[in-house]
């Protein structure tokens, strides 16, 4: 079964140029890396830079870990089905944002500021163990991937959480103009 590929992202990425085994150092390094991305969330997107109480801590930690899980799923398996399953965390996610109240552009920021500096710390690890350019392009090209399917996901699931909320209220103003008008 074909992995779902967003839209205006290449189908084929050259991952063969990615040694596969990198995908275990990496994976040993996701709690670090993610503390220090959800650190920088915090401070460089205003609308995350609250107190982190548990479920909202919990929550961020989540998006972060999943999305750097999700890249290094894409080293270990360019084919496997885990975009899938991660459309459908950053789709809830989304919908979660929009109920919230927190803006689609707040969340796609935090996408990004994430991401980038996911990749710095990429290039570090890659400068450590004397990567080929070709591979850090290869790895540049998954990351960019990456980042594009969870923005295109959150931002499916934040649009259905609008549109079911504009659903509802234009319920509720029929059914009030019904009780006025009977």
């Amino acid at each position: 079964m074909a992995v779902p590929t967003p839209r205006g992202v290449p189908t084929e990425p050259e991952t063969a140029l990615v040694p596969p085994d990198l995908a275990e150092l990496l994976r040993a390094q996701l709690a670090a890396v993610s503390d220090e991305v959800e650190d920088v969330v915090r401070r460089h997107v205003p609308e995350y830079a609250r107190p982190a109480d548990g479920t909202y801590r919990e929550n961020l930690r989540s998006g972060v870990v999943q999305a750097l899980t999700l890249f290094v799923d894409h080293i270990a398996d360019p084919h496997g089905q885990n975009a899938a399953m991660a459309a459908a965390y950053y789709e809830e996610l989304g919908r979660g944002e929009a109920l919230e109240g927190r803006s689609l552009e707040a969340l796609q920021s935090a996408i990004r500021v994430g991401g980038l500096h996911a990749w710095r710390l990429m290039g570090r690890t890659a400068e450590e163990l004397g990567l080929d350019s070709a591979v850090v392009a290869a790895l540049g090209e998954l990351a960019f991937r990456t980042v594009h399917e969870v923005a295109e996901a959150a931002a499916a699931g934040y649009a259905q959480a609008q549109s079911r909320s504009t659903d509802e209220v234009e319920r509720r103003r029929r059914r009030l103009l019904e009780l006025l008008l009977g």
